[in-house]
C-alpha cells in the first residue's frame, strides 16, 4: 500500500517538531540545573579588597555554603574551599602560594579525601603526586627532589 504523500509530510513535520524539542530541551537542561551562588564577604583587608567571600545556594529560604575563597591582597585566589549541600567538603581544593602558582590540589567526596592529590614546593617544582580512595592513600604515589628529579615511587594499597 502506498502512503499518501500528506501523511509523510505529516510525519516528517512531526519529526522536526521533536527534533526541535529536543535540541531546545538539551541547550535548557544545563540552565535548569546548575545553581546560582551567590557570593558575602566575610572579611576585607586594609586596602578594602576581600580577603576571604563565601558563596551560597539558597533552597527555598535555606542558604546553604558551597564554596569559600580565600583571596590575596592583589585579588587572586590562595584557597578554594567546595562543599556539598550537607556542609562537608566535596570537589576540588586548591591551595596556591604567593610566589608559586599551585601548592596543593587535591579532590573531596562528602568530607573524605577521595581522586587525585598534587603537592609543589614553594619553589613550584613537583614534591608528589597521588590519589586518595576513601581518605587512604591507593596506588602510585611519586615523590620528587626539589630540583624535580624523582625520588621514589610507593604503591599503596588502603593506606598501607
Amino acid at each position: 500500500m502506498v502512503t499518501p504523500f500528506y501523511t509523510k509530510l505529516k510525519n516528517t513535520q512531526n519529526l522536526l517538531k521533536i527534533a526541535f524539542l529536543f535540541l531546545i530541551a538539551t541547550l535548557l537542561m544545563p540552565a535548569c540545573t546548575s545553581k546560582t551562588l551567590y557570593p558575602e564577604i566575610i572579611s576585607k583587608y586594609a586596602n578594602g579588597m576581600p580577603h576571604k567571600v563565601n558563596y551560597y545556594e539558597y533552597q527555598g529560604n535555606t542558604k546553604i555554603k558551597r564554596k569559600v575563597v580565600r583571596l590575596f591582597p592583589d585579588g587572586d585566589e590562595e584557597e578554594v574551599t567546595n562543599f556539598n549541600t550537607q556542609g562537608l567538603k566535596h570537589g576540588l581544593y586548591l591551595l596556591k602560594h604567593p610566589t608559586a602558582n599551585n601548592w596543593i590540589e587535591e579532590n573531596y567526596v562528602n568530607g573524605i579525601r577521595h581522586g587525585n592529590v598534587k603537592v609543589w614546593y614553594m619553589s613550584g617544582s613537583i614534591e608528589y603526586k597521588g590519589i586518595y580512595a576513601n581518605g587512604l592513600p591507593n596506588g602510585k604515589w611519586t615523590f620528587f627532589y626539589p630540583n624535580g628529579s624523582k625520588q621514589k615511587t610507593v604503591v599503596y594499597e588502603n593506606g598501607e
